[in-house]
């Protein structure tokens, strides 16, 4: 009987499935190519950042860290940026996982984000740069010693997170960790007031309106962090995380992001 029970919910499953798949067929956001949101072929062509710059002024910088005359003005070391929001195909694949729920492109966005992350050392940290643009806490620091870092995603008001069904940067932060054998924190970091989008404000509105928008729950955390989030423009959602994160005993903060706008 427990057999007979367990097919049925097997066979009305695939029914699901199927029904689900006619009337909205799976298909690759950039070439339609079937059974794929994003096929292997279009995947291969979102372009890894390879170059770096201060995220407040634009200075060419090291790995994604702040330059000497910005440093002091930020919580965060820097953040590591994997894309282009400009890029095309990551484009659509960050939008359709936010906007559309399509909840398997994080897998596809986070395997891109380890892929970033693992040639991290090629591009950046064998490139010997110039030390008048760089600060002492440098990245190699971080990649060293991975039992010391903890992964935390940047997480969603409990509203919004009701209405979309997940976080987009706990799942894209997932697989990322899988990845990399690094440990993740989900449940001490919340947001507690629930934000306009920060894409339609600018700089100074975005300031207000991250403005003493987390709160710290449980234990300190004694370990570097990295925060995850899918895309930044100001830094400024990260960088406010970043305060209340080291108020509460971390050593160091970076962001780590998929794209920068």
């Amino acid at each position: 009987m427990q057999k007979l029970f367990y097919n049925t919910k097997n066979h009305t499953k695939k029914l699901c499935d199927f029904l689900f798949d006619l009337i909205f067929p799976i298909e690759c956001l950039n070439c339609g190519k079937e059974k794929e949101w994003l096929c292997q072929q279009c995947f291969s062509q979102i372009k890894i950042n390879q170059e770096s710059n201060c995220p407040n002024c634009g200075r060419k910088t090291y790995a994604g860290q702040y330059c000497i005359y910005c440093q002091d003005d930020f919580a965060l070391k820097g953040i590591f940026i994997a894309g282009s929001y400009h890029d095309k195909i990551l484009k659509l694949a960050i939008k359709n996982l936010k906007y559309n729920l399509i909840k398997d492109l994080g897998i596809d966005l986070g395997k891109f984000l380890n892929i970033y992350w693992q040639n991290l050392e090629k591009n950046f940290l064998n490139k010997k740069p110039s030390q008048t643009i760089i600060n002492s806490h440098l990245p190699h620091k971080l990649l060293q010693n991975p039992q010391n870092i903890i992964v935390i995603p940047i997480p969603l008001h409990p509203i919004r997170f009701r209405f979309r069904g997940f976080n987009q940067s706990e799942i894209i932060a997932q697989k990322f960790v899988q990845t990399n054998n690094l440990k993740i924190e989900t449940n001490k970091l919340i947001r507690r007031k629930n934000t306009k989008a920060q894409a339609k404000l600018n700089k100074n509105k975005r300031l207000q309106n991250i403005q003493n928008c987390f709160a710290w729950q449980g234990e300190a955390i004694k370990a570097k962090v990295i925060l995850i989030d899918d895309v930044t423009s100001t830094g400024a959602t990260l960088n406010e995380a970043a305060k209340i994160i080291l108020d509460n005993g971390a050593q160091e903060v970076w962001g780590l992001v998929l794209a920068k706008n």
